[in-house]
């Protein structure tokens, strides 16, 4: 890693933030220089303990003490998706990362931001969490404003439905994919629907790659990370297939549960082809189907 760069990582402990830790803790030379800001989780620090630490709570004073490098790569992983929590979401997904970006660009270094954005951002008509996608939105275009007239360049990577090993069990797909391992027969509501899929370890690999890449971004970008399109009915197909499942289907039919459609003329180029290349969506449901086994 140049000695030039600090990195900073917000959100380590949940699903996509805690395996670019990973990946970060088992590349020694890249942790020298890398900055993690996190609530005080002890499982998080432990296994992490040549990483610097701070405190969610206290970071936007606290950041500017530290020795940061003349450019400063930040991978934004925080976030807070939850139906009926404003303040919380509000929190998650604007105050607490606007502080950051503020307090950094007081230090007068090049601040380069990876900010995961999701597909429901970008798509016409209602989606699931309204609030979710305002406090996303509302950081999104401040932090585009900012970085006309700013030492800041903004990399925005808006993401598809991200699975993987690791995930909450308790989500919709997990749940299915449970029962289905379990030889239980299950209920597809909207078996037509589309669903946009892409693996966590892919997102968390690209990210560390083009975080540690010596070529510096200098300039606001955003992509559209690659995906696998699926019909949920052909997607608990190929996962019955992958586990040998015996279960059976049942289908019903409900407008108001379908899944936001991706439409690719509202949405950011797609990552450049020679940039990464994603694992097949069987693998990745593979590497699933042996997660939830144990």
């Amino acid at each position: 890693m140049s000695k030039i760069q600090s990195t900073i990582l917000l959100g380590p402990s949940g699903f996509i933030g805690s395996k670019v830790l990973e990946l970060v803790r088992l590349r020694k030379e890249l942790s020298k220089n890398t900055f993690v800001v996190s609530t005080p989780r002890n499982d998080v620090i432990k296994k992490s303990p040549s990483l610097t630490f701070q405190n969610v709570e206290n970071a936007q004073e606290k950041l500017q003490v530290y020795d940061l490098c003349e450019r400063v790569y930040v991978i934004n992983c925080a976030a807070h998706r939850t139906p009926k929590q404003d303040i919380q979401n509000e929190y998650g997904n604007y105050t607490y990362p606007i502080k950051i970006l503020n307090n950094l660009l007081v230090s007068k270094k090049h601040i380069t931001w990876y900010q995961l954005e999701s597909y429901w951002q970008f798509c016409q008509g209602d989606t699931p969490l309204p609030e979710y996608v305002f406090w996303k939105n509302k950081f999104r275009f401040e932090a585009q404003n900012t970085a006309t007239t700013a030492n800041l360049s903004y990399v925005s990577l808006v993401l598809p439905h991200v699975i993987g090993v690791n995930d909450d069990k308790k989500r919709y797909l997990n749940r299915n994919f449970l029962s289905l391992i379990s030889h239980k027969d299950i209920l597809i509501t909207n078996p037509d629907n589309k669903f946009y899929l892409c693996d966590n370890d892919d997102v968390s690999q690209y990210l560390i790659q083009q975080a540690y890449r010596e070529q510096f971004v200098d300039k606001s970008i955003s992509n559209l990370f690659g995906y696998h399109e699926i019909s949920l009915i052909d997607l608990f197909k190929l996962f019955k297939d992958i586990s040998k499942s015996t279960s059976k289907f049942t289908v019903n039919f409900n407008e108001s549960h379908l899944n936001p459609i991706l439409d690719t003329g509202l949405q950011s180029p797609l990552v450049p082809i020679g940039e990464f290349k994603s694992k097949n969506l069987d693998v990745t449901l593979y590497n699933i189907l042996e997660w939830l086994r144990n």
